[in-house]
């Protein structure tokens, strides 16, 4: 896409020349284990002179289906979209969608919605896919390198367009060895290692136990703990984003609930605090967690509740010792239904 400078620009699709390749290039590259197995068998059964023929055979129908390949690579390459441009950039009145031979311009009026598709794979970015939804079809361009600012750019500039920005894990082949341990995960967050553990599980992380293929070969079953680096990316993506104060009291909210109303307590709830952005939010949550055991429920414990609602509204914090509502348990139950809350999604 042509955007600001802030973002990546232009991408150019597959050469024509890689095309044409790929496709003279592949069904031999399929079909040559096939090719090999019966070579020999023609060979064992009828001898060296029937192996020249069948491979000369082979090698022929190969080329025609390796042409035929390349003609239709040819003639999607020719039909797909190559670039889009915002015309003019900071006021769009069209896109300006470009193939090898020909543009067209679509109207913004056309421009029904946008979708903006960031791809990880291994705890890493892997591009962002654009898609422009129109009033005749969709609109796809050529992936771009991710961007973390595109939808919010895209938002300023088309004014109306709803845009719609996602998340997509590519889980081709991830191997478990390659996680990531408690000291990278801690890294990644900004917090302590020795609270990675707690953190883990109330974020939905996923986790693998590994023990060294050599260690258990000799019966030894010392292992280390490894994390799903999608998942901890993911964590800490909605951390960097402005509503990230909002997500974690929601978390902290529904924690310090669930435990008040079972009179119950839970230390591993207190590192939640650790990636609470707020320091005094953090300060009311533990005060309150040491609490919800107490057979009759204490006021702090209410205050406290009434402090997160107010963080996940994105409202100021009550002063320290503020009255609770008297509409409080109808706010309460709101919030915790409505709430965006820190947490793995899992997407793809």
């Amino acid at each position: 896409m042509d955007v600001s400078p802030a973002i990546p620009g232009i991408v150019s699709a597959t050469p024509l020349g890689g095309s044409v390749a790929a496709g003279l290039v592949m069904p031999a590259v399929i079909t040559a284990p096939f090719t090999m197995v019966l070579a020999l068998a023609v060979w064992g059964f009828f001898g060296a002179t029937a192996v020249w023929y069948t491979v000369l055979v082979l090698a022929g129908m190969l080329v025609v289906l390796g042409l035929v390949l390349s003609v239709f690579l040819v003639v999607h390459e020719f039909g797909s979209v190559h670039w889009v441009a915002l015309r003019p950039r900071e006021a769009p009145e069209f896109l300006l969608v470009k193939r090898i031979f020909g543009e067209t311009r679509v109207p913004m009026g056309e421009v029904r919605r946008v979708t903006v598709l960031h791809r990880v794979k291994m705890g890493k970015p892997n591009g962002v896919d654009v898609v422009f939804h129109t009033a005749t079809g969709e609109i796809n361009c050529p992936r771009v390198d991710d961007t973390a600012n595109l939808a919010e750019w895209l938002r300023d500039v088309l004014v109306g367009v709803e845009v719609e920005r996602t998340r997509t894990v590519d889980r081709l082949h991830p191997t478990r060895d390659q996680w990531w341990p408690y000291a990278r995960v801690a890294a990644e967050w900004g917090v302590p290692v020795e609270a990675v553990g707690a953190l883990i599980d109330h974020l939905g992380v996923r986790s693998h136990f590994l023990i060294p293929r050599v260690g258990a070969m000799h019966g030894v079953n010392q292992g280390v703990n490894l994390y799903d680096p999608d998942d901890v990316r993911e964590i800490t993506d909605q951390l960097a984003q402005p509503s990230a104060e909002r997500r974690v009291a929601a978390l902290m909210l529904q924690r310090l609930t669930s435990l008040a109303e079972n009179a119950a307590e839970d230390k591993s709830s207190e590192v939640l605090g650790e990636v609470m952005p707020d320091a005094e939010l953090a300060r009311r949550y533990r005060a309150a967690l040491a609490l919800t055991s107490l057979e009759e429920p204490d006021a702090y414990v209410a205050h406290a509740q009434y402090s997160l609602c107010q963080a996940v509204r994105g409202e100021p914090l009550p002063p320290e010792g503020a009255e609770v509502p008297s509409d409080f348990a109808t706010v309460l139950a709101e919030t915790l239904a409505t709430a965006p809350v820190l947490r793995t999604t899992r997407l793809g």
